[in-house]
């Protein structure tokens, strides 16, 4: 299962690393995480992030600018890693708000896809809703 969450980015902003905090670990691993436009159509910048202890994880990347906008971030665990991490939970506005008809999810997931393997595209208005959670990352250069 890929997660995906909207992001808003307030200005121009150059990227090459992707961080998250681990917070406990059953079983050490990494997880592929990807960059895409609001409309879902291609990965504009993708990496693996190595979780093997509690704390922050990163990893680099070859830098991307993103412009003003809303982005989605996605999240898929490589082969039987089993990770917590720092989610914001979207449960209370989102369950509502992400149901509008014909408008982008907050949150999302697309089903059935193999541990390790990020989609290159997808529809945003059509992506399963159900944990509605949202991974905290922090983007740098």
């Amino acid at each position: 299962v890929e997660e995906l969450a909207l992001y808003v980015i307030p200005y121009q902003i150059s990227v090459g690393k992707m961080s998250i905090v681990v917070d406990s670990i059953t079983t050490a691993g990494s997880r592929d995480v990807a960059i895409y436009p609001l409309d879902g159509s291609y990965q504009i910048a993708s990496t693996t992030i190595s979780m093997t202890a509690v704390g922050v994880a990163s990893s680099t990347f070859t830098a991307v600018t993103l412009n003003p906008g809303l982005y989605y971030i996605g999240f898929i665990e490589n082969g039987t890693t089993n990770v917590g991490a720092h989610f914001y939970t979207r449960a209370n506005v989102a369950g509502t708000l992400t149901t509008i008809g014909n408008e982008p999810r907050y949150y999302a997931e697309i089903t059935g896809q193999p541990a390790g393997e990020l989609v290159t595209s997808f529809n945003p208005l059509t992506m399963g809703i159900t944990d509605q959670l949202a991974q905290y990352i922090r983007l740098d250069n």
